[in-house]
């Protein structure tokens, strides 16, 4: 028996725009339909069935014109088109998001419309999304349905319109996060605090306008990084369990698009120069993302990807290119530091980080020793060699005693200890003579540079290194304490507000697992504190955390439950 004529009148079949955007059956009534009610969402009418509408009360809930964050607006306000940015699909990969759409959608909150002026600033969040070379393809953007799910799950719990599926939730976190990185991030791990347009910025902001796949991976690695700070008075506007669903979402987006060059076995000998560039900005920063988190696993897979893409853009001539070569050198620093962890590291890779070195003197001053430094990383050609010899020489010992325990029946053991000599010696005798020529210098003046004594603390932190993971020294030792002292005076040399000082990390880190000085310890922790504050890509917190482990431990032979990787040292 079919409904009576006053129930038939009684209902508008219409959707509303909730289950319009998500696909879903509205029973609306009146009111509002069952699933709006049970979210405690405004169930709004859909703007593309007004011939269903036009008989509503324009007095009643239904009838009124809200703005996007869900406030009644006068009557002379025209209505909002909803940006249709959220959309679902079922079949085939998923494409990039409509970046132009997206952040062109005025909102309250913020304004994201196009400058006034003509003068265009790259690194302005307005403007980026706005060039026109953007590829036609970027605009086929469709959210996967799993995205928009996640968001309606969230929505009524965190109670932020900004989260309402039917609008563009994305478009708040996302720049946030963008502007973040902009204005915090790029500065605040760069040597010169006060250059605005640094090569970070203008590799990751300038050259990625037209590589989403790249904006999505510098959005991620904002929120990585942001969330392990614990900056006074941070001006967040925006709820963080919003920032965490936007990065998890763009982390997908990265891993989809890098996976149809890697794991479809796509050869890089088909790629281009631009592609190429293209595709290893993407992973590097993807990689340093994983760093802030903490995943060891996620890092290894990607940073082997980066560094088989790199041998590739050798051979096409990029080597000379210099965004090429600054990609280069931090995948190389990345795996060189990786080396040094305790973490198992499998990846053998060149010395990307020499090979890819500026091919310039940074100073001419007499007064300065380490003359060959990076830029960005801060790190002379000469210890950044020897960094990734001691490495090497690592994992060489770490083989050679796996080799010996899982096979008795090596072929040529004398062989494999002969190279493992040769190759402890060449380093120990590369060591030692940086080591006198650095004594003799400081016989006659004071390091004037910053840089000078970060790079002095590497070389100490070296010979620590070598003498407990090679000679297998005692902590207890002379000769490792006189180390640990050495390591952490050069590092006390630099002033804790310094630029320089957010490098120590990796020095720090290797005197305090050595050490059981409760004055070095001290120092050790007061330098990380300051480091939680905003100067580090690497969870400061979770360094504290594993090295007072270590400090509260009984010194015993026993294995530590928490080992030291690169997501601590870099």
């Amino acid at each position: 028996m079919g409904p009576s004529n006053g129930q038939s009148r009684s209902r508008n079949r219409a959707p509303c725009e909730n289950c319009k955007v998500s696909r879903r059956k509205c029973n609306r009534s009146k009111t509002r339909c069952s699933r709006c009610k049970q979210r405690n969402l405004d169930c709004i009418p859909s703007t593309t069935a007004g011939w269903r509408i036009s008989g509503i009360n324009r007095d009643s809930q239904r009838g009124r014109q809200y703005d996007i964050c869900g406030v009644e607006s006068p009557e002379n306000v025209h209505p909002i088109q909803h940006s249709p940015v959220i959309r679902s699909t079922s079949h085939g990969p998923s494409d990039w998001p409509n970046f132009t759409e997206t952040l062109a959608t005025t909102n309250e909150l913020v304004d994201y419309g196009p400058p006034e002026t003509t003068q265009i600033d790259p690194l302005s969040i307005n403007n980026l999304w706005f060039q026109p070379s953007i590829p036609a393809s970027v605009a086929d953007f469709t959210w996967p349905v799993a995205g928009v799910d996640a968001i309606e799950r969230f929505a009524p719990v965190i109670g932020d319109p900004l989260i309402d599926p039917r609008f563009p939730v994305f478009q708040s976190a996302v720049s946030y996060l963008w502007s973040g990185f902009i204005e915090r991030i790029a500065p605040g791990i760069s040597l010169d605090v006060s250059q605005t347009r640094n090569f970070i910025q203008k590799l990751l902001a300038v050259e990625g306008a037209n590589n989403p796949p790249l904006v999505s991976a510098v959005v991620f690695f904002s929120q990585s990084v942001q969330s392990n700070w614990e900056a006074e008075n941070d001006p967040t506007p925006a709820n963080a369990t919003d920032m965490a669903i936007t990065a998890s979402e763009m982390e997908q987006e990265v891993i989809s698009h890098i996976d149809r060059f890697v794991r479809d076995g796509i050869n890089y000998a088909t790629l281009e120069k631009p592609q190429l560039l293209d595709l290893l900005s993407t992973l590097v920063v993807q990689c340093s993302a994983y760093v802030a988190r903490g995943d060891t696993v996620a890092l290894s897979v990607y940073l082997e990807s980066g560094l088989n893409a790199v041998g590739h853009g050798f051979s096409l001539g990029l080597g000379t290119d210099e965004t090429f070569a600054f990609i280069v050198r931090w995948l190389g620093y990345l795996h060189t530091v990786a080396l040094l962890g305790e973490v198992p590291y499998t990846i053998n890779a060149p010395d990307y980080l020499s090979i890819a070195a500026e091919q310039r003197s940074n100073s001419s001053d007499s007064r300065v020793f380490f003359r060959d430094v990076d830029s960005f990383l801060g790190i002379s050609q000469t210890v950044g060699d020897l960094l990734y010899r001691l490495g090497q020489l690592i994992r060489s010992k770490i083989h050679a005693s796996n080799t010996r325990q899982s096979s008795q029946h090596t072929e040529h053991p004398s062989t494999q200890f002969s190279e493992l000599l040769i190759e402890r010696k060449c380093f120990q005798t590369r060591m030692q003579l940086l080591l006198q020529r650095l004594d003799i210098f400081k016989q006659n003046a004071d390091f004037t540079s910053d840089l000078d004594h970060y790079n002095e603390s590497l070389a100490r932190t070296l010979l620590l290194l070598f003498l407990v993971r090679v000679e297998g020294e005692n902590m207890k030792s002379p000769m490792v304490r006189s180390a640990v002292t050495d390591v952490l005076e050069s590092s006390a040399a630099v002033q804790e507000t310094a630029p320089v000082a957010k490098l120590m990390l990796l020095p720090l880190c290797v005197a305090g697992i050595y050490t059981r000085s409760r004055v070095h310890q001290a120092f050790i922790t007061r330098r990380l504190e300051v480091l939680k504050c905003g100067y580090s890509i690497v969870n400061v917190k979770q360094v504290l955390n594993v090295l007072r482990e270590r400090w509260s431990a009984p010194e015993s032979g026993d294995e530590p439950n928490t080992q030291l990787s690169v997501c601590c040292l870099f």
